[in-house]
């Protein structure tokens, strides 16, 4: 686990060709991942749970090395990677919708662009998604359980930063 956590947040989090493979390996069935934009929007109390700025609480070596924080604002998202010395490694911006399906809970992401590393200025379109919850002041992504997703299942914890 420790390990594939660290893969997947060195895909994530740094732009470039590995956004890049993930982008194309998301998007095998890009015409029913476009689907999910026709489930219900989530409530307004729903997307106020997600809003503010989410800190990676993961465990991995990877995690010690830099410090990863997200912010969800108005449908739009930041993530940013400091470095130990808190530089920006790695930066992207994306836009997002909450959905429900059922009892689930739906993260849908799109249009992400790289504002650093190689790939910068280059846009992902999407749709990507994830089910997630919030509780109290964590954020969970949930990867490989939902329909059309074939990557292998695995959790990514965030915590809410205190302004």
């Amino acid at each position: 686990m420790r390990t594939t956590c660290s893969l997947v947040l060195a895909m994530w989090f740094f732009a470039g060709t590995a956004l890049a493979k993930e982008a194309a390996a998301l998007t095998r069935d890009a015409e029913a991942a476009k689907k999910l934009f026709d489930l219900p929007e989530a409530s307004e109390e729903e997307y106020a749970q997600v809003e503010g700025s989410w800190e990676l609480a993961q465990d991995t070596d990877q995690a010690k090395q830099s410090r990863r924080v997200k912010t969800h604002q108005a449908g739009k998202t930041t993530v940013t990677v400091y470095d130990a010395d808190g530089n920006i490694v790695g930066q992207h911006r994306s836009e997002y919708k909450l959905k429900k399906s059922g009892m689930a809970r739906i993260f849908v992401y799109f249009k992400i662009v790289p504002i650093t590393g190689p790939s910068k200025g280059h846009e992902f379109p999407g749709p990507f998604y994830y089910a997630y919850n919030v509780q109290d002041n964590r954020f969970l992504e949930v990867y490989g359980l939902l329909a059309g997703d074939d990557r292998s299942p695995r959790m990514i914890f965030w915590r809410r930063v205190k302004q």
